[in-house]
């Protein structure tokens, strides 16, 4: 630009268009920077794009390694727990079936203990209604015989009276 500022003149047609000129240059110069700055900031964003995109995969990778592991430890686990609890089942199973035979053996021996008793208590019963009947049959033949030694002591009585009677008037005749 030329510089007409000297004297304080008003800018002449030539000035203007000089100026326009020079403005043109640089506004194109500047579109051409900025094209190129457009042109840098795509590749500066793009190579982070890629960064970010690297780093994400590898990430991703690493979390699905980690998921993996904690996955297969979990089912490890599991495995682990379902395993111990069909061991415990087993073992209830057993403690069960154990605790079953056990109470069977014992309805199986108080059944024979009930069984002695019963056969000892029928047995005690027949024997004390065996004596029962044996001291009521004792008892009817002591009265059978009371009744007929009452009856030999009524006529023995009478005989004795009997006779004291003659013996006393015999030995009143005398």
């Amino acid at each position: 630009m030329t510089d007409n500022n000297l004297g304080k003149q008003p800018a002449t047609k030539g000035d203007i268009a000089l100026i326009k000129t020079e403005l043109r240059a640089e506004i194109s110069s500047l579109g051409s920077n900025m094209r190129e700055l457009g042109q840098n900031l795509n590749n500066r964003i793009d190579s982070v794009e890629q960064k970010l995109n690297t780093k994400i995969d590898s990430v991703e990778q690493k979390l699905n390694i980690k998921i993996d592991s904690v996955e297969h430890k979990l089912d490890q686990k599991i495995e682990k727990v379902y395993q111990s609890q069909i061991q415990a089942d087993s073992q209830l199973d057993q403690k069960i079936e154990k605790v079953y035979l056990s109470q069977i053996q014992a309805d199986s021996k108080l059944d024979q203990k009930m069984d002695k008793i019963i056969n000892k208590l029928d047995k005690f019963y027949s024997d004390l209604m065996s004596a029962f009947e044996k001291t009521i049959l004792k008892g009817e033949k002591y009265d059978q015989k009371a009744s007929v030694h009452s009856g030999i002591l009524v006529d023995l009585t009478d005989k004795l009276s009997d006779h004291e009677t003659r013996l006393q008037k015999l030995e009143a005749v005398k």
